[in-house]
């Protein structure tokens, strides 16, 4: 018997944000934002690294670590929205700040995944026999990306600055942060792609976030009735087999009645026959229908070739918890 795989395509990504710090937005307007930073509880820890005694910093926020080899500092980030083709400049002063001295921080193990091998024990020469503070910058700032329409910038703050020769450890407590917006349409976000579905998400990940307009979704709904406006909220994608297909509109049916604009589709209803082509279509239609879709369930089966299913019996116990689709 054939189990449905169900893979939910949510139409952005976004690296891991920190929690747990403050940052307080003090003063906002079209063209600038500041910011207040502070940093929160933290403990510097000692551990044997290959026989050396060495030095972790722990927070109480979810980071990534650094690259492998590299001191492994810790580096709180958040998005900031900035108007529809604007350009940021980003100013930060600290104005509490200290340095402790006889610290020796490990070197960062790197992202793994779970069932990767350990890694061994590595310490980067360039940085480590450096007699200069690292990172050198209090603050990084990331070309310009889109996140569901809204143009942001990714912000990373680097209270810690390590000195593996001196042995010293710079940590900045507090930090004011000025952005300024130069150009641009003084407009945040596009508002086609605005769904009440991604609102809750880009409050969570956006830090002023308070800049995008509210939207009267039940006047747009009612408006791409009357237009017949192309595309929905909630796409299904299936292979070109009736079980998956009658599978994906139970699915359907379900999201509808919670009030989701919901469509079926199959592969050859795409003319994608191969799973770069499939990428391209689901790119052109996140651009050019009316009605973006907020998120794409994608339905398959095992096997390499996306256009075939290789069984058109199905398991449809998992149709049982359509919450999880």
């Amino acid at each position: 018997m054939k189990r449905f795989a169900f893979f939910l395509l949510l139409l952005m990504d976004f690296p891991i944000l920190s929690i747990g710090q403050t940052f307080t937005i003090t003063s906002s307007d079209p063209n600038h934002l500041n910011i207040h930073f502070e940093l929160n509880d933290f403990s510097i820890d000692t551990m044997r690294c290959d026989g050396e005694l060495m030095h972790t910093i722990a927070t109480k926020s979810i980071v990534c670590p650094n690259e492998y080899g590299l001191p492994d500092l810790p580096t709180f980030n958040r998005f900031i929205a900035i108007p529809q083709g604007a350009k940021a400049t980003v100013e930060v002063r600290t104005i509490r700040n200290g340095c402790t001295t006889g610290i020796d921080i490990a070197p960062s193990i790197g992202s793994q995944c779970e069932n990767d091998p350990e890694r061994a024990f590595f310490k980067d020469s360039k940085v480590y026999a450096s007699n200069n503070f690292y990172p050198a910058a209090v603050y990084c700032v990331a070309d310009p990306q889109q996140l569901r329409g809204v143009d942001v910038i990714h912000l990373g703050i680097n209270p810690f600055q390590f000195n593996p020769v001196t042995k010293e450890l710079a940590i900045h407590r507090e930090m004011d942060i000025d952005i300024r917006f130069e150009g641009g349409n003084g407009h945040f976000g596009d508002d086609r792609l605005r769904s009440p579905y991604w609102d809750p998400i880009l409050k969570n990940i956006i830090l002023n976030h308070e800049c995008l307009k509210p939207i009267d979704y039940d006047t747009r709904r009612q408006q791409w009735s009357q237009t017949q406006a192309t595309g929905c909220e909630y796409l299904i994608l299936t292979p070109n087999n009736e079980a998956f297909i009658t599978a994906a509109q139970e699915l359907a049916d379900y999201r509808t009645r919670q009030g989701i604009l919901t469509n079926v589709m199959s592969l050859s209803e795409t003319g994608a026959d191969n799973s770069d082509m499939l990428k391209l279509w689901i790119r052109d239609i996140y651009f050019n229908w009316d009605i973006p879709p907020a998120a794409i369930c994608i339905i398959g089966g095992q096997g390499d070739d996306i256009t075939q299913c290789p069984s058109t019996s199905a398991n449809r116990s998992s149709m049982s918890t359509p919450t999880l689709a």
